[in-house]
């Protein structure tokens, strides 16, 4: 007889899935063991390294497009390398100083600093990067347009297709720098979820459950009672009194002690 029970047959399927499951929380909570002492300071040393990932690629083509870029027409007979060290044949053609930034901060930040953010993979050198490749990026729009709109009276061309190519590799660095220094890695977000589920007993946090064990204790001890209306009142019976036994009921005029 057959056991046609879906219950049964959910739960055996299901298994395997939850088996999976805590075999990963297994593995995540060896892996941040080390780290739980100090996860704040954990913490902080993971943001200072990067977690490239498949950016890389992405930035490695970049440095390729852009490095071949300087040895292309930039505009014309002026190539890339032309304009990077401002020679003869740049000053004939008026070579602009938005093309220059863009070729210098490219140099700079695609080629220079993104080699340098893949072999250390340091944080601060990777926000340099991606500054000067924010950088390099507009003025190699900026320089595109300002060739489209020379005067005619002026020498050379508009835009050649090395200075397209090095506009679009420094826009595919930027863009994938942007992606890498504003996310955090998964081990990042593991440490930052298991610092938020651990209560951490740091000095600031003492001092403040101190402070504020003190105040409730001197507030539990230290009773504050209103009592000046009773005690006016007894201060106006006792005159009356004082008064009838001097005869006179209603005495004029106010009575010392009164309010």
């Amino acid at each position: 007889m057959s056991d046609n029970n879906p219950s049964r047959e959910h739960s055996v399927a299901g298994d395997p899935e939850e088996s999976a499951v805590e075999k990963r929380r297994r593995l995540r909570a060896e892996k941040l063991a080390p780290y739980m002492d100090d996860l704040p300071n954990a913490e902080k040393q993971a943001a200072q390294t990067l977690y490239l990932g498949p950016q890389q690629v992405f930035l490695g083509l970049g440095m390729l497009g852009f490095l071949m870029s300087l040895f292309l027409p930039h505009s014309g007979q002026v190539l890339g390398l032309d304009v990077l060290f401002f020679s003869d044949t740049a000053k004939a053609f008026v070579t602009t100083w938005p093309e220059r930034i863009y070729v210098w901060t490219g140099v700079t930040g695609v080629l220079l600093l993104t080699g340098a953010t893949i072999l250390t993979r340091s944080s601060l050198i990777a926000y340099l990067s991606w500054f000067c490749s924010g950088a390099s990026m507009f003025y190699s729009l900026f320089a595109i347009w300002m060739r489209q709109s020379r005067p005619p009276t002026e020498p050379g061309v508009g835009p050649s297709y090395g200075l397209v190519l090095g506009a679009v590799s420094v826009t595919v660095v930027a863009l994938s720098l942007t992606r890498i220094v504003l996310r955090r890695s998964s081990f990042q977000s593991a440490l930052a979820e298991a610092r938020r589920q651990t209560p951490q007993a740091s000095a600031v946090h003492k001092v403040q459950e101190e402070l504020l064990a003190a105040q409730v204790d001197r507030d539990s001890h230290d009773v504050y009672a209103d009592d000046r209306r009773s005690r006016a009142a007894k201060r106006r019976r006792a005159n009356r009194d004082r008064a009838r036994r001097e005869g006179r009921d209603h005495p004029e005029g106010p009575v010392e002690g009164t309010v």
